[in-house]
């Protein structure tokens, strides 16, 4: 579904602003003004509206005014409409083996390899989740898992955050993906290493979530 442009952009901020208070916590760099006057005033004189421009079921286009280095000044951001927290699994495989997955990727019009990732679900805790998206993807099952903390996720990857798990698994199914390549992957460490420098491995996510693991080895 295409965004909508929403129309009243202010009091759907404020709205936004009570409901997700976390999307809005001040910064001592660039502080967010919402008083109304002020937010009037700028739009008044600049002919730039402050608020929600736009809105789909994914994103919100968000228009905040800050307080800059040298003046008020119109700043745009996209916000998740998804409350819950993402899930990036780290699948490894007979102990040895790391699992990256083919997914296709609209915006650079091609695929990527990454690790399997899936969208918070409410009332399902992360392993739960990991454990339902690595049987989707991989049709393997989870036999132990490891916490390994949580990233925090810029527009570019869809905003909010993930928690990256690190899973003990069964045999996955390799299979073919859409572009006719294996649609699973599987690389030793040093093989994952190897990618990643060679620039075979791109997806922002996979490599944040590798740093993560690589932190603890």
């Amino acid at each position: 579904m295409l965004p909508k442009k929403v129309k009243n952009p202010w009091n759907r901020y404020c709205e936004l602003m009570r409901r997700h208070p976390k999307a809005f916590v001040q910064s001592d760099g660039l502080p967010i003004i919402t008083d109304p006057f002020a937010v009037s005033e700028f739009a008044n004189q600049t002919g730039v509206e402050i608020g929600v421009i736009y809105e789909s079921p994914v994103w919100f286009w968000v228009v905040d005014l800050v307080q800059g280095p040298e003046g008020l000044v119109a700043s745009e951001r996209l916000l998740p409409v998804r409350k819950e927290a993402e899930v990036v699994a780290i699948p490894v495989y007979n102990d040895r083996y790391f699992v990256l997955v083919e997914e296709g990727r609209q915006v650079l019009q091609n695929a990527q390899l990454a690790f399997p990732r899936g969208e918070g679900i409410p009332g399902m805790s992360p392993a739960q989740n990991a454990a339902e998206r690595l049987a989707e993807a991989l049709q393997a099952e989870v036999l132990s898992y490891g916490m390994l903390g949580s990233l925090s996720l810029d527009e570019a990857s869809g905003g909010g955050s993930a928690y990256v798990i690190l899973c003990r698994i069964t045999q996955p199914d390799v299979g073919v993906g859409d572009s006719g390549l294996p649609r699973l992957v599987l690389c030793s460490m040093d093989d994952l290493k190897w990618k990643i420098a060679a620039g075979e491995i791109g997806d922002l996510v996979t490599l944040g979530a590798y740093g993560m693991l690589a932190a603890r080895i």
